[in-house]
């Protein structure tokens, strides 16, 4: 059969992910259980290099007033309430690189806010509380800016992943769920 020159152009990835993925404004949504992204980066839509299995989790942010109740409440609860899956992320080797040197800052900053705090107890000094909490509150931003994607939802039957950058948002078809 001949290549028909009038037809729409084709790409190799509408094959690839046949009802496996969709976008949905900012978001990529697939199925919770079997769901499958489709082979080139999350990031830039370049060519994968590694697959990274992550265990995504989600909570109504309602929950999160519970904080101002408890904290051990919002633990708790959170605990019970609290929806995941696990999803393999396709990554290109520039991505990989980054998320792993993410990583291991997040690791050397954490160890430093322990032996700080640890130093701080031996000489019981309160100047070095000060550069702790400072040191821990810019774990959190390295933590919450080095994650690659994260769940905005999680129902019973699709995940909602925010994250995906705009190329590959592009390439998949729009969510009619």
């Amino acid at each position: 059969m001949a290549d028909n020159p009038y037809a729409t152009p084709q790409s190799a990835l509408a094959d690839s992910n046949e009802g496996q993925a969709w976008r949905q404004n900012r978001d990529v949504v697939i199925r919770r259980e079997g769901g499958e992204l489709p082979n080139c980066c999350i990031k830039c839509n370049g060519a994968v290099a590694v697959r990274k299995t992550t265990r995504l989790s989600y909570l109504n942010p309602w929950f999160y007033l519970l904080f101002f109740i408890n904290i051990l409440v919002l633990l708790i609860v959170g605990l019970i309430f609290q929806k995941s899956a696990r999803v393999d992320i396709p990554l290109c080797d520039m991505h990989h690189r980054r998320n792993r040197r993410f990583v291991l800052v997040m690791w050397g900053l954490f160890w430093a806010a322990v032996l700080g705090m640890m130093a701080a107890g031996a000489a019981q000094k309160g100047e070095l509380i000060g550069v702790i909490l400072v040191l821990l509150l810019v774990l959190a931003i390295v933590a919450i800016g080095g994650r690659l994607v994260y769940a905005r939802k999680i129902d019973k039957e699709f995940v909602w992943i925010r994250g995906a950058g705009p190329d590959y948002l592009a390439r998949l078809p729009e969510f009619r769920g």
